[in-house]
């Protein structure tokens, strides 16, 4: 849908985009929110809108960028290699935005694991060259002074921590006690704090543990559980889903083996020790009506 300059000119009109765009970011409606970025981008740059009305444009244009990060995931690649070079500093404008679980999407959906390293090298290059400014104060890199833009920001964390997987406590260490960040207030330490992340993760291979974008199922006689981000998390088990499985077992070795008419009653007997019309119950008496009895 293509807006026209009479339609962006009014006020109400304006109001009202805000107010839908504001909707769609609060719901992560990804796909409304980016097909609403487009028809407002060619709306904008028709009918020398830009150099007529120059604040209104940027107003536009601004809520068009923001929808643009929501709608990440479903963006051709190249599309999103050019929001990390040129719009990386706008996800800051949105609240709550989870710019890892984009991008993890967009890996996942990418199903050759060399393929995903190769896109994560070029986020990792597009964040490099971004130019657009990151904080306020200049840096110090060295004996020079730096506009403090994300590429450059990247240059003083790369110096201090070098081109490899950082090391999880000198990491800690420089986001508490580098000499640019020490100068920060909250936000901007929130902000830094965020690209290097992203950063770290764009570096971890698809091809390692750490570095995949699936969590990996544990089933085992020690526990079950995930594997994410190279990290074990088993499942807790307490009473009620340790009976639930006893009540499986029971039911399975009711159904497959041994002399029913043995086993039988005591599956009656664990039937009437939960509550009628408790989950435990139906799904025994379903058992059961199955089994014929």
């Amino acid at each position: 849908m293509i807006f026209t300059k009479e339609q962006l000119l009014k006020r109400e009109f304006l109001e009202k985009v805000k107010k839908k765009a504001e909707d769609f970011l609060a719901s992560d409606s990804f796909q409304e929110g980016y097909d609403l970025a487009k028809s407002l981008k060619l709306s904008i740059d028709k009918d020398n809108f830009k150099a007529e009305l120059p604040e209104l444009y940027k107003e536009y244009y601004l809520i068009s960028i923001r929808l643009a990060w929501l709608g990440l995931n479903i963006m051709k690649e190249a599309d999103v290699r050019d929001m990390f070079q040129y719009h990386f500093s706008k996800i800051f404008r949105i609240p709550d935005y989870d710019i890892w679980q984009k991008v993890r999407t967009i890996l996942i959906s990418i199903i050759i694991l060399s393929d995903r390293d190769r896109f994560k090298k070029s986020l990792r290059d597009a964040l490099l060259n971004n130019k657009e400014k990151l904080t306020f104060q200049k840096l110090k890199i060295g004996n020079e002074e730096k506009e403090p833009t994300v590429g450059n920001w990247l240059l003083d964390y790369t110096r201090n921590l070098g081109g490899g997987i950082a090391d999880k406590l000198k990491f800690s260490q420089f986001l508490t006690n580098g000499a640019n960040i020490r100068k920060l207030n909250h936000q901007e330490r929130d902000r830094v704090r965020t690209l290097f992340e992203l950063y770290e993760r764009l570096k971890l291979s698809s091809q390692t543990l750490e570095g995949i974008e699936e969590d990996i199922p544990i089933d085992e006689e020690f526990g079950k559980g995930i594997i994410s981000e190279g990290v074990p998390h088993f499942y807790k088990e307490d009473e009620n889903s340790r009976a639930f499985e006893n009540i499986a077992d029971s039911v399975i070795r009711e159904r497959d083996g041994g002399s029913p008419g043995t086993k039988l009653p005591s599956l009656k007997d664990l039937i009437n020790s939960y509550p009628v019309g408790s989950l435990e119950r139906k799904a025994l008496e379903e058992e059961l009506k199955r089994l014929g009895k």
